[in-house]
């Protein structure tokens, strides 16, 4: 009687164990859709489990619960695309970025074209404050820092000139996600020479 009975506990166990692990809920599911994981390899059919900003779970996922469902059938599931020239100069008054948001792409690199915020500390602590759709990097651009120190004239900067420009490229660097960028295309013609030097700063 008492093995009768403890057999009977263990089976009650494991009943509400497996019920419990299977009507896990989550914020969001996304049923049916033909998933890219961004590696290159062949789609697959599969469901994706969000909870907070996370995919907590990939797999057959139909007897879940969430406070909202989506039915991605016959549509592609990815990762967020990244827009690598992206001209954002909109963004703090269209700080929502629905443009981008709404065609799938979730970070873009702004301050293409040798132009870009300084300093870009203050600016991306702005963009922070205010709150944005995506995520946000940005080139520094070497129009923007030539025109700090000389202008836009039409000449190779001198030797101390040039290393102000390096002081402020680096100060950048150290402030938030960016880059130098190598195209020296939309500098004045006869700055090319000095910005692609081995002492261009990088």
């Amino acid at each position: 009687m008492k093995t009768s009975l403890q057999k009977l506990t263990a089976i009650v166990v494991l009943i509400c164990i497996t019920s419990c692990s299977t009507s896990e809920a989550y914020d969001i599911l996304i049923l049916n859709g033909m998933v890219y994981d961004g590696t290159g390899s062949d789609p697959m059919a599969a469901d994706i489990a969000v909870k907070g900003n996370l995919i907590v779970k990939i797999g057959d996922l139909k007897h879940a619960k969430a406070d909202r469902v989506i039915d991605a059938r016959g549509l592609a599931v990815a990762p967020g695309f990244i827009d690598l020239h992206a001209h954002i100069e909109p963004i703090m008054e269209l700080s929502e970025c629905e443009s981008h948001v709404r065609q799938g792409v979730t970070t873009a690199l702004g301050g293409p074209d040798g132009n870009s915020p300084y300093p870009l500390a203050a600016y991306m602590d702005s963009l922070q404050t205010i709150g944005i759709g995506m995520n946000v990097g940005y080139l520094v651009g070497h129009n923007t820092i030539r025109k700090n120190i000389m202008q836009l004239d039409n000449r190779i900067p001198t030797p101390e000139e040039l290393e102000a420009m390096k002081i402020q490229v680096d100060a950048a660097m150290k402030d938030g996600p960016s880059e130098y960028p190598q195209d020296s295309n939309t500098c004045p013609e006869r700055s090319r020479k000095s910005m692609k030097s081995s002492r261009c700063p990088k």
